[in-house]
């Protein structure tokens, strides 16, 4: 599939680049996305790794629990409490995915990007193939400037999910937007 047809005829050096927040916005609104993040998006079942047999069967119930709480108290603008819950939900489930995720953008909004970027590290270390994280990672790392970084990891997400409008639109936008990438591979 050609590139401009992955983005609706859009070819490089329109207005895109002039329009990224809102493009970004759209595209995750049209992907059916959730969430307090606008690229968050509520986790599956299968999304969750499966507890070890000799663990407390109840904890991954608790652990949902603990991070729907959590993010209610952060729509609710109490950042602390919210923290505080995920990390509960981690130290009752270590690999759980929302909490990891939700904390990732917690931080990341807190302007804690080297706690952000480390969970979501540690979150791909559980699940290389996920490519959310990969593209949450993206956007912080982009957020920060440090676009070759960023670009990588659009490319990691558009190859887990090539079919994620969303996800192909930052990694086609950041190429656009940016000289010293736009020549650059897709």
């Amino acid at each position: 599939m050609a590139r401009s047809d992955r983005l609706g005829g859009l070819e490089p050096g329109t207005a895109v680049r002039s329009a990224r927040a809102g493009l970004l916005a759209l595209a995750a609104l049209a992907a059916g996305c959730a969430g307090p993040t606008p690229w968050g998006r509520a986790p599956a079942a299968e999304d969750r790794p499966t507890m070890n047999s000799d663990a407390d069967p109840r904890a991954g119930d608790l652990a949902d629990a603990a991070v729907a709480q959590g993010a209610a108290r952060w729509r609710e603008g109490d950042a602390a409490e919210c923290e505080r819950l995920l990390r509960e939900a981690l130290a009752r489930e270590p690999n759980h995915r929302a909490a990891r995720m939700l904390l990732a953008d917690l931080l990341a909004d807190q302007g804690r990007v080297d706690e952000s970027e480390r969970e979501l590290g540690e979150r791909l270390r559980v699940d290389p193939r996920d490519a959310q994280a990969h593209h949450s990672l993206g956007l912080l790392l982009e957020s920060t400037g440090r676009r070759d970084e960023a670009l990588a990891a659009y490319r990691d997400a558009v190859r887990h999910e090539p079919e994620n409008p969303l996800y192909i639109l930052s990694l086609e936008t950041l190429r656009v937007a940016s000289p010293a990438v736009r020549h650059s591979a897709p």
